[in-house]
């Protein structure tokens, strides 16, 4: 839940805010766990205009919306196979992870947007370190992605460096970098998904290569869909390990109104 605003201030000027944040709905309690703090989705504000957009503040860090958008379960820590191996740990590797060493939001950040060049738009993130112990001074997380939208087709692709971790000011971890692209095609009988990516810790020598493949399939005759996805990791270091995680699911539209996917 939260709020946001825009003003326009002509020219084709606006200026923009956004204050959200999680809250568990079987408790009521703030925050995805305890420690949370309460804008931890969103709380930025922004200038657009036709040279795009430029916002400052916390946000989505640059692996969230490839990660969501080229799976079929999307952005649930519960289900999709994807979205678990990317930001969450396991033990069987001491807790490694694919995509978000600095979680899938990002503080005190710097991003520009690109306009919509004929469905592909560019992020490009910058995030202060704010540190002050000497040595650490010019730790940071940077970071691009890109998305293309075109009818039945979209693809995404992502890149980070990591030297922070998230929310918050962030402390130093080993230095990580991370690159993820996938797709996604609806041939209207199923939609596929399919996607590839790379994880580094230079100081611990340790990579991480997962890929992974889904579908949905509308069932003839009802308001929902067939669906299913299954995620590999391989991760090499000192001693190597394996993670594959599956789904299979049905879902069902219980609402008479048009459905429209919003992001």
């Amino acid at each position: 839940w939260g709020m946001k605003g825009v003003e326009d201030l002509g020219g084709g000027l606006k200026a923009d805010f956004n204050l959200t944040s999680f809250f568990r709905t079987d408790t009521g309690s703030p925050g995805r766990y305890d420690a949370d703090p309460f804008f931890a989705r969103d709380a930025n504000v922004g200038l657009a205009g036709g040279f795009g957009r430029v916002s400052l503040g916390r946000g989505m860090a640059p692996n969230f919306l490839p990660t969501i958008l080229t799976n079929p379960f999307g952005d649930s820590f519960t289900i999709s196979p994807l979205v678990l191996h990317a930001n969450t740990p396991t033990t069987a590797w001491g807790g490694a992870r694919l995509t978000t060493p600095a979680d899938t939001g990002w503080s005190n950040m710097l991003v520009y947007t690109t306009p919509n060049f004929g469905g592909l738009t560019a992020n490009v993130y910058y995030q202060f370190g704010e540190q002050t112990t000497p040595g650490n001074k010019s730790k940071k997380n940077v970071g691009v992605n890109a998305l293309y939208f075109n009818g039945p087709l979209s693809l995404t692709a992502f890149y980070e460096r990591d030297q922070i971790t998230n929310p918050g000011s962030g402390t130093v971890m080993p230095t990580k970098s991370d690159w993820m692209v996938g797709g996604s095609y609806n041939f209207n009988v199923v939609k596929l998904y399919a996607t590839y990516g790379q994880a580094k810790v230079k100081d611990l020598d340790s990579k991480s290569k997962t890929y992974s493949l889904g579908l949905d399939i509308p069932v003839s005759g009802t308001p929902g869909t067939v669906k299913a996805a299954v995620a590999r990791t391989k991760y090499e270091a000192a001693t190597d390990a394996t993670r594959t995680t599956a789904t299979l699911g049905y879902d069902h539209f219980l609402s008479k109104r048009d459905r429209k996917s919003v992001v």
